[in-house]
């Protein structure tokens, strides 16, 4: 259900920024999701589609651009990417460590919006 706050706050920015381009319709964004959210694309179009309703992004499309989770472990320095739906708990595969800090993995932007 953290895709309904999620979806409010992605409206609120578009339509900010179309109003701001004196832009009347807009059809499509991009969303880059850090995929240590765990966000559903199905969710987000749904709310987001409730959430339009009578607005300028009323029927947009949204496209997500998942970014893998990167780790850096701090006892020895290797970088690593994990499958977090497989791998729960992020293990160096160097030096087995769970001492770990994220690179990246859990952005959240608006990066595309196809409007007129």
């Amino acid at each position: 259900m953290h895709e309904l706050g999620v979806t409010r706050a992605v409206l609120k920015v578009v339509l900010a920024e179309a109003n701001e381009r004196g832009l009347t319709s807009v059809v499509g964004i991009t969303l880059t999701v850090g995929e240590m959210h765990g966000f559903e694309q199905e969710w987000i179009q749904r709310y987001f589609s409730a959430a339009a309703r009578g607005t300028a992004a009323e029927g947009a499309r949204i496209t997500m651009v998942p970014v893998p989770p990167r780790f850096r472990c701090r006892l020895c320095e290797a970088d690593f990417a994990i499958d977090v739906r497989r791998d729960r708990v992020p293990r160096c595969p160097r030096c087995h460590a769970r001492d770990y800090e994220l690179l990246a993995g859990k952005e959240l932007m608006v990066t595309g919006m196809q409007a007129f």
